[in-house]
This record gives structure tokens, sequence and C-alpha cells, in this order.
């Protein structure tokens, strides 16, 4: 009978209490830290109660909310939004934000490059040249170490009558370690070059490009011998590959032009820089 008075007392005074002392409000559980894939949670499975991860619930929430989502009807405006975690924060950004990531655009001789691609484009003529000596035309700053492919789409003129010819030079103000270059034009020979630019070429045959390259930064390509027409449009790419090793200043690159002989020479609005970074 003691036994069982004792055994009575315990139930009532400790078994009991402790099992009601159990079941604690989700609210006075101590804060959890960051929550990670393998984390365990209770679900209601068909009535039973199992336990599943955090990786289980992400995988079923991106599904169902993704599929519930209507397509997209293009194109993306600029100021359409995306939802973004940063830095642990959730937040909208615009189609203009991800964009500005990946692609800068600069209108004018001189800007900074960003993202992995850059367009410039002179929106006025670069001051005429009737020097020998090289004058910059077009400026792209803040480039760190990489490697990039450059091509220039550059529009000059003769400006006189009498055979003067251009020459080009693209180099930058940082130490670089690879450096190759081309200027390429439209000329006029049909089997070996004639020095002379041709916008208007229509030969059933064709004709061929004339070019000039270097291996060394910042050296002359050119001059070639002169134009076809004075004060008329002619095209030329100034292509090549870079890799700078270590930034110095404002880490720019830079295309300049100048005449071969006598007269002047206009480096054009509209002329365009694509650069791109590949490593």
């Amino acid at each position: 009978m003691k036994i069982f008075r004792w055994l009575l007392l315990f139930v009532l005074c400790v078994a009991i209490p402790a099992a009601f002392a159990a079941d604690v409000k989700i609210s006075a559980l101590p804060a959890g830290g960051a929550v990670a894939g393998a984390n365990l949670f209770a679900a209601v499975q068909s009535g039973t109660t199992n336990r599943v991860t955090a990786d289980q619930i992400a995988t079923f929430t991106i599904a169902n909310v993704t599929s519930g989502l209507a397509t997209v009807t293009p194109p993306l405006n600029g100021t359409d939004f995306f939802v973004v975690d940063q830095a642990g924060t959730v937040k909208k950004v615009t189609a203009d934000d991800i964009a500005s990531l990946t692609t800068t655009n600069i209108n004018g001789p001189t800007g900074t490059a960003g993202g992995r691609e850059t367009w410039q484009t002179l929106n006025a003529n670069c001051a005429g040249n009737k020097t020998a000596t090289l004058a910059t035309c077009m400026t792209t700053n803040g480039l760190p170490a990489g490697t990039y492919r450059f091509e220039y789409t550059v529009i000059w003129q003769q400006n006189t009558a009498a055979a003067s010819g251009i020459k080009f030079m693209v180099g930058t103000d940082s130490l670089a370690d690879t450096f190759v270059a081309s200027w390429l034009y439209p000329d006029q020979g049909t089997s070996a070059s004639a020095g002379t630019a041709d916008q208007l070429i229509a030969a059933t045959a064709g004709a061929i490009y004339g070019h000039q390259s270097v291996r060394t930064n910042a050296a002359t390509m050119g001059p070639n011998a002169a134009a076809d027409t004075a004060n008329a449009n002619i095209m030329s790419r100034l292509i090549g590959v870079i890799r700078i090793t270590k930034p110095t200043g404002t880490a720019s690159l830079y295309m300049a032009a100048a005449i071969g002989a006598s007269g002047g020479i206009t480096v054009a609005s509209g002329t365009t820089l694509n650069l791109r970074r590949v490593l």
C-alpha cells in the first residue's frame, strides 16, 4: 500500500507536470540560426506526422510557385522588376539593373567600362587632325586586370583632295603582357593592296582588304596612301586582343589617329567601340 501511494504521488507531482511542460508554444522556443538544407521540420502527410528537410520544402516551393506564373511576353521593359536575395535581404531589382551588370553603354569620347561588355560611341566628330602626331579620339577607363577583345568600327574622312592617308594606334596606359591588333579597310586593289581606302567598290569580282598589324602596345598602324574621295566617309575596323596584368592610372584603352602626310583627317561621329572582357 505504501508503494502504491508513493507511485501515485510521483505520477501526480512529477510525471504529469513534466508531460504538460513538454508542450511548449512555438513563440516560447529559442531563436534559431540560419536554416540549413538538412534541418528538419514536421509535416502531416496522409494523416501521419513525418519529418521533411528544408531542401525538400524549398524544392516544393520553387516548383509550385514557378508553375503558377504566366509566361513573360517579350520584350522586357527596363523597369520590369525581379526579386533577389541581397546579403540575406529580399529586394527587387529592375531589368535595367540586371543589364548593367553585363553591359555598359557610353555615349561620348570618354567613359568608364563596366560589366562584361562595353559599347562606346562618339556622339560628335573627333577634333580634326592636320598633323602627323597621333591625337586620342576615344578613351575607355576603369579596366580591371583581365583579357579583353576590342573592335573599333571607325568612320573617318580625308579632308583634302591631296592624298594624305591615315594612321591609327590603340593602346593602354597599364602593363599588358599580350597585345595584338590589326587595322582593316576596303582597298582599291583586286590582287594586291593599293593602299587607297575606297568605300564605293563595285567591281564584280570584288576587291581586297588592306591591313596593317602590330603586336606591341601603342604601336602605330599605317599610314596608308589615301582615301578615294575627300570629305566622304570611309569605314575601317581596328580589332585586337589585350591582356592587362597590372592596372595603373585610369587603366584605359584608347584609340588615336593622325594624317599620313599633308592635309587633314577627321574621325567622325558614330565611330563605335565594342569591348568585351573574356577572362
